[in-house]
């Protein structure tokens, strides 16, 4: 079983149109996901996901202000590979 990861964690810039100049910067909330995958995968490939979301904080909040979380699953029905076809070494 395979464990890939990955945290995105997002860099926002919001300018304050209130004013000529400036505006706010800092995290966003960071969003972990992890999927687990089969290491040889066959003919039918399922794979499961686990993502979470943590607020970063910062000076002001933002909705949703609290941690969350979700589930999934998804397969995938491979046909039969298809081999080249067989060709004979010249002179035979």
């Amino acid at each position: 079983m395979l464990l890939i990861s990955r945290i995105i964690l997002p860099i926002t810039y919001q300018p304050d149109l209130t004013s000529t100049g400036g505006g706010s910067s800092g995290f966003g909330d960071a969003n972990p996901t992890f999927f687990f995958s089969p290491a040889k995968p066959g003919k039918l490939q399922a794979r499961v996901q686990l993502a979470f979301l943590f607020p970063a904080g910062g000076s002001k909040p933002k909705p949703p202000e609290k941690e969350s979380s979700d589930a999934g699953a998804s397969a995938l029905l491979t046909p039969a590979a298809v081999s080249p076809p067989r060709t004979r070494p010249p002179g035979n």
